[in-house]
Parts: C-alpha cells; sequence; structure tokens
C-alpha cells in the first residue's frame, strides 16, 4: 500500500509537503504540486480524507441536492450535470448527490455533513431546505431557479429570449394556431417556459387564431398521450405548431404524430426544449432550445467552491443564456 512517506521519498520532499499537496488551501509551489500529484496518480495513492478530516474539520464532500431525481428529472439531464461536476471538483473532494422528495433526514441536521451545498431547485418545496442551509451558515449555491433572496447566490438560465425568437419564425411560418405540452406544474421551469411561451404569442395577437395548453410530467409517455389529446381535436382548430417544455415529451409527441400518419414538420411542427444529445439524431432532427446546465453547473461549483474556501461571493443572480437550435422538427 503506497503512503505519503513513499511519495515524500520518490519526490524529495517531506511528508509534511506531500500532505499539504493535497490540500487545496494550503500555500505551496505549483509546480512541487503539481509533481506530487502526479506520482500519487502514477502510484494509485488515495488521500485519507478521514484522517485530514480530523485536522481541518472539513468532510471534503460537497452535497448536491435535486428537487427530484424520480420524478421530471431526465437520466440524462441527471447525468450530464454530476458528470459536468465532477469535472470541475478538485480531486480531494467527494460529491453526495441526494433527492431532496426522498430525504427521511430532514430533521437530523443533513445539511451539517457537508462543506458546502449545490442545489439543482425545481420547486418552491425545496425552499424548505435551503434556509435551513442559509441559517446553518454552510455554503450554497442555488442553481436553476431564482431565489427571491438577496444574500443567496443563484445561477440561472435566461430562457424566454429563445422561446420568443422560436415564435416569432413560426408566425412568420405562417402558422396560426399553436399548442403547448406543459412540465409538472409545481416545477418552476413549468410555469418559466410556459409564461415565456405565452407571452411571446401574445405580441402576434391579430395572427394567432387558437391555442391548447395540455399538461404533461416531462416523461416520453405524457407527451405521447398529450399529442394524442391534441390529435383528436377538429382540424380547423387543431395546433400546427407544438411547443413541449422538454425534449422527452417532445419525442413522445413525434411518436404520437407517427403514429397517427401525421408528417412532421409538414402537418405538425414540434419543438422541445433542452438539447439532450439524441434530439440532433432522431428522425426528424428536433427543433429545441439548448439549456445551458452544464454551463449553470461549472459556475454553481466554481462559485461554491469559493464560498468554501473563504472567498467573496457576490449574493446575486448569475445568468446563462439559453440558444434556440432550428432542425427539421419544424422546418417546412
Amino acid at each position: 500500500m503506497v503512503t505519503v512517506s513513499d511519495i515524500a521519498k520518490i519526490a524529495g520532499v517531506s511528508a509534511t509537503t506531500v500532505s499539504r499537496a493535497f490540500n487545496p488551501e494550503s500555500v505551496i509551489k505549483p509546480e512541487t504540486r503539481a509533481q506530487i500529484i502526479k506520482i500519487a496518480n502514477d502510484l494509485n495513492y488515495i488521500p485519507n480524507f478521514n484522517a485530514r478530516s480530523l485536522v481541518t474539520r472539513k468532510s471534503y464532500i460537497i452535497g448536491v441536492f435535486f428537487t427530484s431525481m424520480y420524478q421530471g428529472t431526465s437520466s440524462i439531464y441527471l447525468g450530464d450535470i454530476i458528470s459536468q461536476l465532477y469535472q470541475e471538483l478538485p480531486k480531494n473532494y467527494l460529491l453526495s448527490v441526494n433527492s431532496i422528495d426522498r430525504l427521511t433526514e430532514m430533521g437530523n441536521g443533513i445539511e451539517r455533513r457537508f462543506d458546502g451545498i449545490l442545489i439543482v431547485s425545481q420547486s418552491s418545496v425545496d425552499n424548505e431546505l435551503i434556509y435551513r442551509i442559509k441559517m446553518a451558515d454552510i455554503p450554497l449555491v442555488v442553481i436553476n431557479r431564482y431565489i427571491e433572496d438577496p444574500e443567496i447566490v443563484n445561477v440561472m438560465s435566461d430562457e424566454a429570449p429563445s422561446i420568443n425568437e422560436a415564435v416569432k419564425l413560426a408566425v412568420a411560418d405562417q402558422h396560426r394556431n399553436f399548442g403547448i405540452i406543459n412540465g409538472i406544474e409545481s416545477f418552476n421551469s413549468s410555469v418559466q417556459r410556459r409564461d415565456a411561451f405565452l407571452k411571446a404569442l401574445a405580441q402576434f395577437s391579430t395572427d394567432i387564431q387558437h391555442t391548447i395548453e395540455v399538461t404533461g410530467d416531462y416523461t416520453i409517455q405524457s407527451g405521447y398521450a398529450s399529442m394524442r389529446q391534441i390529435l383528436e381535436m377538429p382540424k380547423s382548430t387543431r395546433p400546427s405548431f407544438v411547443f413541449c417544455a422538454n425534449d422527452d415529451m417532445a419525442i413522445g409527441a413525434i411518436n404520437a404524430c407517427n403514429e397517427a400518419q401525421i408528417t412532421v414538420p409538414d402537418e405538425m411542427a414540434i419543438m422541445g426544449y433542452d438539447d439532450v444529445p439524441y434530439a440532433s439524431v432522431i428522425t426528424p432532427g428536433l427543433t429545441t432550445v439548448h439549456n445551458p446546465y452544464k454551463e449553470m453547473s461549472t459556475q454553481g461549483i466554481q462559485l461554491l467552491l469559493q464560498l468554501i474556501n473563504g472567498k467573496t461571493v457576490q449574493p446575486k443572480k448569475y445568468s446563462s443564456q439559453a440558444q434556440l437550435v432550428i432542425r427539421k422538427s419544424t422546418a417546412k
């Protein structure tokens, strides 16, 4: 088993210097730290974080909390965020991923187990935990949902401009009947995307003839069922353009159209949201809005690490820009 002394001997430094190299708060020459970490990696050395925790009073664990890992959060979205966080995480830190809706230890101070906490929030239901963390004075960053608290660091995406651009192009393509398949009503993303879509339509009120709203739950199955419901409408009032609040529901909607022999996009234009990896490879390619959740994750973890290390971070709303990606599911 490789020890600190083994690495120290190879690097020509003291065992104390080796230990300091694995602590990001320690002052050590960058070239010395890089040399020690390279040797440690070559030897497959794993630092003893438990021993260090007793000295530094740190757990070297960051808590990541999703509103739900089981409902309304796609596995791709979940996996991409966790992967992105690990890419940004210092090697001496671990992630603990949790689902707020499955917590059974809310009364046991679970938040105190972590050096800092990143919450990927979808719902105001998360506020109980958010304010518990704030009151405990634990470093905290909330991404994906705006928190109206000037003392909380917030990372968001600006969704409205891309949705507005999509509606503008749809009206220019002579679409007059519109539909939206919305997500879980209690989720903030559902409210924001619905409001942005309806606000964009309101700009063209003299051109729009009919608008219908159907509620799904962010799954492919709900997108399929919602589109089946839309297709039962009389053709004169049936939407020719449907905005789905995420890509999974858009896939289900396309499947329903294919089954009913409704051609996409000639008879039904369909648009999603998120720009998941398969959106570009399905037939037809899915027009969608690129959700900058990787960028938000990167910025969120970087800000959290600054807070953990005692640096000053302005508690404000940090914003990443969503972008419209036009593909064949809406292109006539």
